[in-house]
């Protein structure tokens, strides 16, 4: 019985162990995010937030030139599902777009002969698709970097349920983008929303 009980005690300090490493662990991780932030945060008068997980994501909310704005990151993502080599995610959103369509632009490459490649417009309305190659947002989008080939979701991207207009990119080596870098693409994001308001109306 002593044993048993001796036991149980030591399996509790165990759990109380592993427990509070594991808060700090994630309070260390989740510090080391909020910091990769860096000046971007009083760029767009922002707060940084945590996913209260294991701090594998970080979030910033602010406002550029008078529109809400949401960013992500999310460092050492594994390329494919089985693992192999890491990239860093970094997304960018204009909140609150009205639309009534979704749609995506991304640079899709050929694969054994299939597909096309280079940019593409795709809507869920052909009306819309077609207004919006004629309004060039490939060549907006274009000057940032083609779509990662291990992306499984576009480079830009609109939807009308969340009223998200996002931008995707892989920053590697970098945590983030540079400051000038994040406010040219703020700057994206507010002439495609323009765009979108006169193409796409709710």
């Amino acid at each position: 019985m002593g044993d048993m009980l001796l036991g149980v005690v030591g399996l509790a300090v165990f759990f109380v162990f592993v427990g509070v490493g594991g808060y700090f662990l994630y309070k260390f991780k989740n510090a080391r995010l909020t910091s990769a932030w860096g000046p971007l945060v009083a760029l767009v008068n922002g707060k940084v937030a945590g996913d209260d997980g294991g701090a594998a994501t970080s979030w910033l909310t602010g406002v550029w030139k008078g529109r809400a704005v949401a960013a992500s990151l999310s460092p050492g993502l594994n390329q494919h599902e089985d693992g192999g080599a890491k990239y860093n995610y970094f997304d960018v959103a204009l909140r609150d777009v009205p639309g009534k369509h979704d749609w995506s632009v991304e640079y899709t490459r050929r694969v054994i002969g299939i597909g096309q490649t280079g940019w593409q417009v795709r809507a869920d309305n052909p009306a819309l698709e077609e207004a919006l190659r004629a309004a060039g947002v490939a060549a907006l989008v274009a000057p940032f970097g083609e779509t990662p080939s291990h992306f499984q979701r576009p480079s830009l991207e609109y939807n009308r349920r969340t009223r998200l207009l996002r931008y995707r990119m892989d920053v590697s080596p970098a945590v983030t983008p540079s400051p000038g870098q994040f406010t040219a693409l703020l700057d994206m994001l507010l002439t495609i929303d323009a765009i979108n308001r006169q193409a796409n109306p709710a």
